[in-house]
This record gives C-alpha cells, sequence and structure tokens, in this order.
C-alpha cells in the first residue's frame, strides 16, 4: 500500500470546513482524499477512494453525538441525524 506526503507528490493537503451547525458537504464538494471539518457539529468528512463520503464520528448520517439523561431524552423530540447516550 503506497502513501502519499504532499510535499514529495507536490500536491497539498485540502481541507474545506463550515462552522454553520447541520450544513452538510455534498460529494461533489470533495475530491478523493480531501478532508471537510463541520465544527460545529464536530464532524470529520472525507471522500473515499471509491468516492463515497464517510466521516467521523459514524456514518454521514450522524451530526451530533448528545450525552444526557434518560429524564431529558424523554422531554425531547429526537432528532433522526443524532446519537443520544444515555448516561
Amino acid at each position: 500500500m503506497a502513501w502519499y506526503d504532499a510535499n514529495s507528490t507536490g500536491g497539498k493537503l485540502r481541507q474545506k470546513h463550515s462552522l454553520v451547525s447541520g450544513e452538510s458537504i455534498g460529494p461533489s464538494g470533495l475530491a478523493a482524499g480531501e478532508l471537510a471539518l463541520q465544527a460545529a457539529d464536530g464532524r470529520l468528512v472525507y471522500k473515499n477512494a471509491s468516492g463515497v463520503l464517510a466521516g467521523f464520528p459514524g456514518s454521514t448520517d450522524i451530526h451530533a453525538i448528545v450525552s444526557l439523561t434518560q429524564a431529558a431524552y424523554d422531554a425531547l423530540t429526537p432528532d433522526a441525524n443524532t446519537l443520544y447516550v444515555i448516561t
């Protein structure tokens, strides 16, 4: 497997970012190997070699991870794009 050093290949590490909560980047917004930081929601997204967006945390469908009590969870309307951790 080959790893590429941006300095030795003449390339540059390209990073894109958004500071708007819930905003996402589409597949055409990144080239393979580029990174996008969604800072408001704490997500890092990249495009893999197959051209598919993937990200951290987890799937590109999860936009936030929230830790809360059972009572707090019961009092809200859950968001399908949020992973809730009951503590």
